[in-house]
C-alpha cells in the first residue's frame, strides 16, 4: 500500500510543479538586532511619568487587597473557602501552613 502512494506522489504526467518561494519572516528589511532591541526595551528603558501614575496605585490596591484577604482569611479560618465536608480539609490546611 506504501508503494502505491509512492508512486502516485512522485508521478507528475511530465507536468512541472512551480517552485513557491516563502515569504520573508523578518518584513521591512529589519535586522535581529533591532527586534531584540524593539522586545528588550520594553523592560529595560525608561517608563514614562504617566505609566508610574497608573501603576503606583495599581500596586497599592493590589497590595491592600492581599493584606486583607491573608487578614480575613487568617482570623475567619479556612472555612472561608467554602469546606463544607471534613474529608476535604486536608488539602487547604496543607496549602495554607
Amino acid at each position: 500500500m506504501s508503494e502505491a502512494t509512492t508512486q502516485s506522489e512522485n508521478n507528475t504526467n511530465g507536468i512541472k510543479i512551480p517552485v513557491l518561494e516563502r515569504e520573508e519572516l523578518i518584513l521591512n528589511k529589519r535586522s535581529y538586532n533591532w527586534i531584540t532591541e524593539r522586545i528588550c526595551g520594553v523592560v529595560e528603558n525608561r517608563q514614562p511619568f504617566l505609566w508610574w501614575i497608573l501603576f503606583i496605585p495599581s500596586a497599592i490596591i493590589a497590595l491592600v487587597g492581599v493584606v486583607g484577604g491573608l487578614t480575613y482569611l487568617v482570623s475567619t479560618g479556612v472555612g472561608v473557602w467554602g469546606n463544607t465536608n471534613r474529608v476535604m480539609w486536608g488539602w487547604p490546611i496543607v496549602n495554607f501552613v
